[in-house]
C-alpha cells in the first residue's frame, strides 16, 4: 500500500504546535490531553492515548485518551498487561501492526477503544534515563506506518517525555512526593468529602424515599462516586425476601423495577451479602440474580454488593457497577460503599424509628380522643338514666290520663283537642328521651353476615308511606355486593336517620335516589349505600357541625340522628362520607368494611369526609 504524501506533509506541521503545548502554562493532565488530541487530527486515526509504565515495569495505566468517554472520568485505571508493549517499550522500540492478527491479543485495546481495532502503532515515550510510557495509535481499519510517520511520531514522543521530565524536576523531593501523593489518592478525598456531605443530608431527613433517591445520586452521580449503575433493595421481613426499592444510572433515577430476590441458595450473591453480612465482589456474569438486575442478554461488569446494616440489623443491599468503561471494583471501592451503606442504614433505621414515634404520638391522640368521648358518654348515660327514672315514669302517667280521657270526653270540644295536643307532645318528648337513651348507653352489639341491600329494601319499606305522603318518587339503584359483616338492627337505624332526614328535607315533594357499590383499596374494600335527595342541603356554615350531638337545623328533632348514625358506623370500622351541593341536595354514603369479622371500635377511628363539590 503506497504511502499518502499528502499526510506526510501534513504531519510535518505537528512537531510546532506540540513545541508550542510543552511550554504552556496549563498543568500537566491538560498538555497530555492536548497532545493525544493533536495526533488524532493530524494521523486520522480512530484513537490516541498515553499509558505510563508503573512501578515494577508490569503494567500501564491510561493517563490521556483522546475518547471523551475516558478523559471525563479523569485519570481512568485500565489496567493494560501488555506484554508485547511492555518488551517494545523496553527496548525503546516502535511496535507496529499494520493489520491485526491472531498472534497479537486484542483484548485489552478492544476493551479501551470500545470496538474491534485492525490497526496499532506503539511508541516509546523515554529519554535516555527513564522510561515513562507509551503513546499508543488505533485504528478502525488497517494501516500502513510508512517510516515518516514513525519517525514524526517518535519526535512528538520525545516532545512528550520533556513534558514529564520538566514537570518532575522543576519540584523538589518533597513536593514531588506530595505532589505523587495528592495524584494518587485525588480520588478518595473526593469519595470521602463525597461522603461528608451526604452523611450530613441523610441524617436530617426523615423520608425514606428521600434517603434511598439521595444514596442512588450520591453513587452515580458527576459529582459522586463515579459509578454507572446502583441498585437499593430492601429487607421485607414478613416475606423473608429482599425487594427492589431504587435504581438509577449516571445520575438520573430510573424506576425500579418488580424484582424480589429469596434468601437461600437462588438468591445468588445478594442472598449471600445478607446472610454473611459482608460485601462480596463478583462478576455479574457468573451470577443469575444480578445479570437479572442488570437485564438479561446484556454483557456485565464486576460489581459490589455491599449489606446495610444498622444495629446489627440487616435492612438490605446496595449493588454497584461500572458498566460503561468496565472499570474493575477494587478494595477502596469496596470499602467506600460499605460506609456509605453504613450511614444508609443509621438514617433509614432513624426515618422508621421516627414514622413509628409518629403514628404512635397519632393513636395516642385518637385513643385521648376517644376515652374523652367514652368519658362523655358515660356522664351522659348516669344523665339519662336519671331523666330516665325522674322524666318516663310522669310522662307514662300523663300520657295515660291523657288517653284515658280522650276515650270519655263527648262531642267535639276544645277539651278533647287540648287533651290531643298533651298525647302528642308527650309522644314526642318519649321519642326525644329513646333517642338521649339510644346515644348515650354503649350498644349491644350482634354481628353476623347480612346483605346491605336487603336493610336498604326494609327501611325502604318501613319508610314507603311517608314517601308516598310526601309525594317523593324513590329510585333505587342496588348492585350486587358481598355479605358483611355487621350488626343488622344498628345499621338499619343509621339508615332509617338518614332516609328520615331526606323526607323531612323535602317537605314539598322531591326525590330519593338509594344506590349500593363496592370500593376496593388496599385495606379490603367497602360495600357503600349512598342516599342522595333533592332537598335544599346543607348551609355552608352547619356542615361541619352535622355529626355533633344535639345540634340541629330543624325546628323540631333533638339532633341526635346523625350523631347515632356516626357512632354505629364508626363502631363497625366504617366512615360516613358527605357530598352537600347547597340549594339543590346532599348525599350520604355510608361505607362498611368488607372484613372478614368486625374491627370493633376500640381499634378503629372512623374518618369522615366532607366534600362540598357539586356531585356528579
Amino acid at each position: 500500500m503506497s504511502p499518502d504524501h499528502s499526510l506526510i506533509k501534513k504531519t510535518k506541521d505537528l512537531l510546532p504546535r506540540l513545541i508550542k503545548i510543552n511550554h504552556a502554562t496549563v498543568d500537566l493532565k491538560d498538555r497530555l490531553e492536548q497532545t493525544v488530541l493533536l495526533i488524532v487530527e493530524a494521523f486520522e486515526v480512530a484513537f490516541c492515548g498515553f499509558f505510563s509504565l508503573q512501578t515494577g515495569g508490569d503494567h500501564f495505566i491510561l493517563e490521556a485518551a483522546s475518547d471523551y468517554s475516558h478523559r471525563k472520568e479523569g485519570r481512568c485505571r485500565l489496567d493494560i498487561k501488555e506484554e508485547n508493549l511492555r518488551q517494545a517499550i523496553q527496548k525503546k522500540r516502535p511496535l507496529i501492526i499494520a493489520e491485526w492478527s491472531n498472534d497479537f491479543p486484542k483484548e485489552y485495546w478492544q476493551k479501551i477503544a470500545g470496538y474491534e481495532p485492525r490497526s496499532f502503532l506503539g511508541i516509546p515515550v523515554s529519554d535516555e534515563n527513564v522510561t515513562y510510557g507509551a503513546l499508543v495509535l488505533l485504528h478502525d481499519r488497517p494501516r500502513a506506518w510508512v517510516q515518516e510517520e514513525v519517525n514524526l511520531l517518535d519526535l512528538a514522543s520525545q516532545e512528550m517525555a520533556g513534558m514529564l521530565r520538566s514537570t518532575d524536576v522543576l519540584l523538589p523531593s518533597e513536593e514531588r512526593i506530595v505532589e505523587t501523593l495528592a495524584r494518587e489518592n485525588a480520588g478518595m478525598v473526593r469519595e470521602l468529602s463525597t461522603l461528608y456531605k451526604i452523611s450530613g443530608h441523610l441524617m436530617t431527613t426523615v423520608s425514606v424515599d428521600e434517603i434511598g433517591k439521595t444514596v442512588i445520586k450520591a453513587i452515580t452521580g458527576d459529582e459522586g462516586l463515579g459509578f454507572d449503575r446502583a441498585v437499593i433493595c430492601l429487607m421485607d421481613e414478613q416475606e423473608e425476601v429482599l425487594k427492589e426499592v431504587w435504581r438509577g444510572e449516571k445520575g438520573e433515577e430510573s424506576s425500579a423495577r418488580d424484582i424480589i430476590i429469596p434468601l437461600n441458595k437462588d438468591g445468588g450473591a445478594l442472598a449471600r451479602a445478607v446472610q454473611e453480612r459482608v460485601p462480596i465482589t463478583i462478576n455479574a456474569n457468573s451470577d443469575p440474580v444480578l445479570s437479572k438486575i442488570w437485564f438479561e442478554g446484556l454483557d456485565c461488569a464486576d460489581c459490589a454488593v455491599v449489606p446495610i446494616i444498622a444495629k446489627y440489623k440487616v435492612m438490605g443491599v446496595i449493588v454497584v457497577d461500572s458498566f460503561c468503561n468496565n472499570r474493575a471494583i477494587t478494595k477502596e471501592n469496596v470499602c467506600v460503599i460499605s460506609m456509605l451503606a453504613n450511614h444508609t442504614g443509621l438514617a433509614l433505621d432513624n426515618a422508621r424509628l421516627y414514622t413509628f414515634l409518629d403514628r404512635t404520638n397519632k393513636e395516642l391522640v385518637e385513643a385521648r380522643g376517644l376515652l374523652a368521648e367514652a368519658e362523655k358518654l358515660a356522664a351522659m348515660g348516669e344523665m339519662a338514666s336519671t331523666l330516665a327514672h325522674e322524666i318516663r315514669n310522669p310522662l307514662v302517667s300523663i300520657g295515660g290520663l291523657a288517653r284515658r280521657a280522650i276515650k270519655v270526653v263527648n262531642g267535639d270540644n276544645g277539651g278533647k283537642r287540648y287533651l290531643e295536643v298533651i298525647v302528642d307532645e308527650v309522644g314526642r318528648l318519649e321519642k326525644t328521651l329513646n333517642e338521649l337513651l339510644d346515644y348515650a348507653q354503649e350498644p349491644e352489639e350482634s354481628y353476623a353476615k347480612k346483605d346491605l341491600n336487603h336493610i336498604v329494601e326494609e327501611c325502604l319499606e318501613l319508610m314507603h308511606r311517608e314517601f308516598e305522603e310526601a309525594s317523593i318518587t324513590v329510585k333505587k339503584d342496588l348492585k350486587s355486593i358481598p355479605l358483611i359483616w355487621c350488626d343488622e338492627r344498628q345499621i338499619k337505624h343509621t339508615l332509617f336517620n338518614i332516609l328520615l332526614n331526606a323526607r323531612q328535607a323535602m317537605p314539598g315533594g322531591g326525590a330519593i335516589r338509594v344506590s349500593s357499590s363496592v370500593e376496593e383499596d388496599d385495606a379490603g374494600g367497602y360495600v357503600t349505600c349512598t342516599i342522595k335527595d333533592t332537598g335544599g342541603g346543607i348551609p355552608e356554615a352547619s356542615l361541619h357541625n352535622i355529626f355533633n350531638p344535639f345540634f340541629t337545623t330543624k325546628k323540631e328533632g333533638s339532633g341526635l340522628g346523625l350523631a347515632i348514625s356516626y357512632r354505629i358506623v364508626s363502631h363497625h370500622g366504617g366512615k360516613i362520607e358527605v357530598e352537600n351541593e347547597p340549594g339543590h341536595g346532599v348525599a350520604f354514603s355510608v361505607k362498611l368494611p368488607m372484613n372478614p369479622e368486625p374491627r370493633g371500635h376500640n381499634v378503629y377511628k372512623p374518618k369522615n369526609k366532607i366534600k362540598k363539590q357539586k356531585l356528579e
